[in-house]
């Protein structure tokens, strides 16, 4: 009996778990339990989101604000893109104001490398490694101890070494298949305009997540620390995974000005995250957008105008000193 692509790819990306003497049987009927378990999981936890979703969606604007605001969620969050006057900023331009789409990127997009560079260190050996990786499979998989000492590997349990580079491995894949959408807290940060918009000559849009609580749910705070970014005896299951998500929420201290806030999504990397058009409220020229940036974007909002009925608030940057100030413009 040959392993599925299916089990094939649980295996290699979801466990360190391999067999001194395999059992097809035994491995596939445990990937099909943790696949129902998890899809019953899923469904459930998607009808409850539904019902939050229709609950807030119902909701008069001010409730949902308050709401917002009380989760501890900032009012506004704003994307920094550079200028539109390059074909590739007009692009990104019309993929917000048109498509009504943010980009997740991948982990090899961060600004920051260190953001998906993780050390997993095991520490126990022998014995203690082996009882170890069985008592997380039994939790994991969810199967007896008997059937959890038939699925762990005594050969992987005595090199750690090895054991730690196939976790690395694995999770390296599992990051790259997670997409990620960035955005601040702050559209008066000095720094912000001059490193994420161009020197100051780009756009900052601004979007009210209380207008559309399904599009950003998921909007998460960013952490700044320079502790270790370590993983220590966690080989697989939800534990690891719950681990990585919370260290994919902690930038070094150096990037504290950014005020940042991230939408994160498994399994979708280098794909678009929909939002409610109604959500995009403003946009901010920098201090230093030119004449031709700013007529592209009067033109798109012109046909985001027709398409929609809606049209966002426009603004100006102006640098005075050490701050940046934001004043309504005239309509674009």
């Amino acid at each position: 009996m040959r392993y599925s692509a299916a089990v094939l790819r649980h295996l290699s990306t979801s466990a360190v778990v391999s067999m001194t003497n395999p059992d097809p049987r035994l491995v596939l009927e445990t990937f099909q339990a943790v696949r129902h378990r998890h899809g019953v999981e899923q469904s459930r936890g998607n009808a409850f989101m539904d019902e939050q979703y229709r609950y807030w969606e119902g909701q008069p604007l001010l409730e949902r604000r308050t709401g917002w605001r009380d989760s501890g969620c900032p009012r506004f969050v704003y994307k920094y893109r550079a200028s539109t006057a390059t074909a590739q900023g007009r692009k990104r331009a019309e993929d917000l104001l048109l498509l009504h789409q943010l980009s997740l990127a991948d982990s090899s997009k961060y600004e920051d490398p260190q953001d998906s560079q993780i050390e997993y260190r095991v520490s126990i050996s022998g014995d203690e490694l082996f009882r170890e990786m069985v008592a997380h499979t039994r939790r994991t998989a969810i199967v007896s101890r008997f059937r959890a000492e038939r699925m762990v590997s005594k050969e992987v349990a005595s090199d750690p070494v090895a054991l730690q580079a196939m976790m690395r491995a694995n999770a390296e894949l599992a990051l790259s298949q997670w997409g990620i959408c960035s955005l601040a807290a702050n559209a008066r940060g000095l720094r912000l305009w001059d490193e994420y918009a161009e020197g100051h000559t780009g756009v900052c849009f601004q979007f009210h997540p209380a207008t559309d609580f399904r599009g950003f749910f998921d909007l998460q705070e960013v952490d700044y620390s320079d502790a270790e970014r370590v993983i220590e005896n966690r080989f697989y299951g939800d534990e690891i995974k719950a681990r990585r998500l919370e260290l994919l929420m902690v930038k070094r201290t150096k990037y504290d000005f950014e005020d940042e806030w991230r939408i994160v999504a498994g399994g979708k990397a280098n794909r678009s995250h929909a939002f409610n058009p109604a959500a995009l409220c403003g946009v901010i020229f920098g201090a230093q957008a030119c004449a031709k940036t700013k007529a592209i974007v009067a033109e798109i909002l012109g046909e985001r105008l027709r398409a929609t009925g809606l049209q966002p608030h426009v603004y100006q940057a102006q640098v005075v000193g050490d701050r940046v100030r934001i004043h309504r413009a005239v309509a674009a």
